[in-house]
Formats: structure tokens, C-alpha cells, sequence
């Protein structure tokens, strides 16, 4: 079984405000503006994209019945197919309503069937490759499903969200039902990985749960693991008492079926694990995905990890998928930067950007140097980027911005001294801590947060005649 991953903060169905929109539209204009005006410009009346591409890649499927066939959930791009191995993407979203896409989950009983978790409480299905999608289900709370499951049984489905718990349904989707007892109200959960027996597990901001009655109530199960926050898990299919968790504080293993836990993180950095992949056919062989470390590989099912990231140039892994036809072919979904999939065809040893086409960053916000037009500043759910002619390539800009999971609503540059910008920012799945405005006085070489801590910034405006005054609009006043 394969368990979906994703995380964050619901943004998807918070629309701007009217002042917003109004001001991404003439940014939009003034970019196309200086675009024709420095290069080779696309016919009048018609748009190329300018990028930036790539962006988050929540959660990564192989088609089952057709290996060459994959599909990537991105933050604000919808869902994206690749039909040869990950070489080439195309948007695959007709109907999908709700482009920030969490989870993927193909139905265990019939192949052709692929389910999405979207923010705003949405869950939807395509039976034909993603050429159209039709939203399925009712009842679950307006909060984003993170994470799906299927159980033994295949009519029966799990979806996690991420501010109303569990949900279940036993009809293949169609209509969900609360399934929250014994779990803390408003609670996360991040990952759900459903063991043979029946019994089924929950990743969560405050530690794993477990339910041995078809989700019917919870009990807390992290002894030893405490309550960190749990992204990812994973069954052994040799022993599916053999549990692996991916958390805030490491990689963790239990040997009783999700009861207790021990460390297992000998060799991998401090901090989060966000993704798991175990390979099928050598258990033992265990592949993690961390924020900002690359892919880390065990062999010896999790004593001790190693380094396999050679030519992973994104390190933020989201993702992991194996193909089932060929265990050495490996895909990783990325964060920040200008590939969102690479791939890797010797068992992680070495990778290769996969992304041509995957174009998911979600633009929030641009703004234009005036001294020198052919400088375009970008603000998107993947950090600030950075164009130097005129938005034919990027690159990005966050240093200083960390973690790169920043949404950056606005972008205003100081008419006076274009190499100060400023940035209004949200955290995607923070407390809110991390918000407000950030600063670079070198042209996002390096930013520093300047003010409004603990406050979601999502417009800006410099004060022509007075470039010392600064205003930002804020979500909550």
C-alpha cells in the first residue's frame, strides 16, 4: 500500500482581495510590457508562459497498470501526467476545480480509477488518465485533505484533513462521515497508512494514532515517538507489524504494528523526514525524503541512513514513488525551484531533472524593477524568484526566506533604490510565527524579516513621493 503526502496550511479557495487582484492584473500587464520589449515576442493577442516552473510537487503516482504513466499534485497547478517515464508533463485537470491538489490515490480495484485531495475540503476522481474530473463525495468539512487511504476493502476510503481530522467513506467516495473519535478536535493528519489486519494509522501534528474498529474511535500510539508532528508513514508488505514513521524530529520505526516507536534516524540530519518508500521486493531497503537534505537510503531497514542524492539539485523532497515494474527507477517530488520531479534510474544513486512541462509554482505576485525593466520579481507558493531578462528564465531568490515553504502574497520595490524589495508573507502550515514582511537591500540576494511578525502579509505598496513609508495589507486587519 502507498500512502499519499502533503502538508500546509489551507490557502486553496481564499480568493485575494478585490485591491489585490487589481494590482497582480496591472503587474501582469507591465511584465508582458517588458517582455515584448527585450525579446522575441510571441504573436500579438496571444500569451506564452514565462514561468517560473516547477514549484510544489505535494504527492507523486504511478499508474499501476502502466508504469510509464505518472501523475504529480502541485500547489496551485493542479494536477500534472507525464505518459513517458517523467520526461515531459502536461496539465491533466479538466474539472478539477481546486488546483491546489494534496494527495493522489489510485483505487486498488480498478486502475483507472485515480482520486485527488484538494484544499477546501474536495476530494476527485478521473477514470479517464486525468482528461476530465468530477468532484465525488459529501460531508467532509471545508478544510484541505491531506492525505487518502484506501482500506482492504476497496470501497472503503480514508481521507486526512487538515484542520477537521478523519474522514470515511464506505462507498467508494461518494458520501464521507466524521470519523473523529478519541482524536483531538481540529487535529491534522498528515499521513494514514491502513494494515492488513484492518487496523488503521494516523500521522498528525501531535503523533501517530491508531484504530482497530474501522476508524470508529482513536487512541493515542506514540509511545517513544511523543508528539511530533508525523508526515509520513509506511508499512513493511514482508511484516506489516514493522511500521515506519517520517516526523518533525527524524525517522522512526515500530516493530508492533504502530503500538511503540524507537528512533531510526542514524545518518540523517536534524529535523524533518517528509517522505517514505519502502522497496517491495528488499524491505530492508528503506528511501526518505527530508526538507532541505535530498533523498537518504537504508539498507538495513532503518539502523542507519545514507546520503543518495548526487544530481538532485532540489533538496526539499515532498514525494517518493517506486516504480512497481522496475524497483530502480525512483521518482522524487520537489519544492522551491525550477524542477519539480526528478528521477533517478539506479536506485537512488544518482538523479535527473524530470519536470519538462510541470509548471505548478503559482504565481501570487510580481513587480518590476523600474531602473531596469528586464528585472521582474515573482512572488509565488514556492518563495521569490527572480528574473534578470525580462521573465525568459528564472531562478530563485529565498535565501533568508527560510523555510522554503514561504508564500509570498506581495512584492513592492522601492522606486528609489531598486535594489530594495520588500515581500509579504505567510508560512504554509505554520502557527504563524514566521509571517510578515521581509526585506533585501541587494536585489534578493538576501532577505530579513523587517517587521509584523506572527502576520500574514498579502499586499504592499512603497510610497512614491516618500519611499521611507511602507503600507501592507494584511488577512486579518
Amino acid at each position: 500500500m502507498r500512502t499519499a503526502r502533503g502538508r500546509f496550511r489551507v490557502i486553496a479557495g481564499r480568493a485575494p482581495s478585490r485591491r489585490h487582484r487589481s494590482a497582480l492584473v496591472g503587474s501582469l500587464l507591465i511584465l508582458i510590457c517588458a517582455v515584448c520589449a527585450t525579446q522575441a515576442a510571441a504573436a500579438p493577442g496571444s500569451w506564452s508562459s514565462q514561468g517560473p516552473n516547477g514549484g510544489h510537487v505535494y504527492d507523486l503516482a504511478i499508474d499501476p497498470a502502466n508504469p510509464q504513466a505518472l501523475y504529480a499534485a502541485t500547489g496551485g497547478g493542479g494536477v500534472f501526467r507525464s505518459t513517458n517515464g517523467g520526461a515531459s508533463w502536461s496539465a491533466a485537470g479538466n474539472g478539477l476545480t481546486n488546483t491546489f491538489v494534496y494527495s493522489l490515490q489510485f483505487d486498488p480495484a480498478d486502475p483507472r480509477a485515480l482520486y485527488a485531495g484538494t484544499g477546501g475540503g474536495r476530494v476527485f476522481r478521473t477514470t479517464n488518465g486525468g482528461a476530465s474530473w468530477s468532484a465525488v463525495g459529501a460531508g467532509i468539512a471545508n478544510s484541505a485533505v491531506l492525505t487518502l487511504a484506501f482500506d482492504e476493502n476497496p470501497r472503503v476510503l480514508y481521507a486526512g484533513t487538515s484542520t477537521a481530522g478523519v474522514f470515511r467513506s464506505v462507498d467508494g467516495g461518494a458520501t464521507w462521515a466524521a470519523a473523529n473519535t478519541g482524536l483531538p478536535a481540529g487535529l491534522w493528519v498528515r499521513s494514514l497508512a491502513v494494515q492488513p489486519s484492518g487496523a488503521v494509522l494516523a500521522g498528525t501534528l501531535a503523533g501517530v494514532y491508531r484504530s482497530t474498529d474501522d476508524g470508529a474511535s482513536w487512541s493515542a500510539a506514540s509511545a517513544g515517538l511523543g508528539d511530533l508532528f508525523v508526515r509520513a508513514l509506511e508499512i513493511d508488505p514482508s511484516d506489516p507489524q514493522v511500521v515506519y514513521a517520517g516526523t518533525g524530529g527524524g525517522a522512526f520505526k515500530s516493530t508492533d504494528g504502530g503500538t511503540s516507536w524507537a528512533p531510526a534516524s542514524a545518518g540523517l540530519p536534524a529535523g524533518d523526514v517528509i517522505a517514505l518508500a519502502i522497496d517491495r521486493t528488499r524491505p530492508q531497503t528503506v528511501y526518505a525524503g527530508t526538507r532541505d537534505g535530498g533523498v537518504f537510503t537504508s539498507t538495513n531497514g532503518g539502523a542507519n541512513w545514507s546520503r543518495t542524492s548526487n544530481g538532485l539539485t532540489n533538496t526539499f523532497v515532498y514525494a517518493l514513488a517506486i516504480d512497481p515494474s522496475n524497483r530502480q527507477t525512483i521518482y522524487a517530488g520537489t519544492g522551491t525551484g525550477a524542477t519539480g520531479v526528478f528521477k533517478s534510474v539506479n536506485g537512488g544513486a544518482g538523479w535527473s531533472a524530470s519536470g519538462a512541462g510541470l509548471t505548478g509554482a503559482g504565481a501570487l505576485a510580481l513587480a518590476i524593477d523600474p531602473a531596469n525593466p528586464g528585472t521582474v520579481y515573482a512572488g509565488t507558493v514556492a518563495g521569490a524568484f527572480r528574473s534578470t531578462n525580462a521573465g525568459a528564465g528564472w531562478s530563485a531568490a529565498n535565501a533568508g526566506l527560510s523555510p522554503p515553504n514561504r508564500l509570498v502574497y506581495a512584492v513592492a520595490v522601492d522606486p528609489s533604490q531598486p535594489q530594495i524589495v520588500y515581500a509579504g508573507t505567510d508560512v504554509a502550515g505554520d502557527s504563524g510565527s514566521n509571517d510578515g514582511v521581509f526585506k533585501t537591500t541587494n536585489g534578493g540576494a538576501g532577505w530579513a524579516g523587517v517587521g509584523l511578525d506572527g502576520i500574514e502579509v498579502h499586499a504592499m505598496a512603497v510610497d512614491p513621493a516618500n519611499p521611507r513609508t511602507v503600507y501592507a495589507g494584511t488577512a486579518n486587519g
